[in-house]
């Protein structure tokens, strides 16, 4: 399943904010750590617009 940047987005900020630890919370959403790892990265070398699926990524 692919993603839209604002779903990527919302996810980053779950697991920010989530009382559970990282691999629970990624765990109960489905998310393999890798996947969410790579979209963290591109959020934090390129803001909101690293989570565009625009092709390049």
């Amino acid at each position: 399943m692919r993603f839209s940047q604002d779903e990527k987005y919302e996810i980053i900020r779950l697991v920010e904010g989530s009382d559970l630890s990282l691999n629970r919370t990624l765990k109960e959403l489905g998310i393999h750590k890798r996947t969410y790892y790579n979209w963290y990265k591109r959020y934090l070398d390129d803001g909101y617009d690293g989570l565009s699926s625009a092709p390049g990524r």
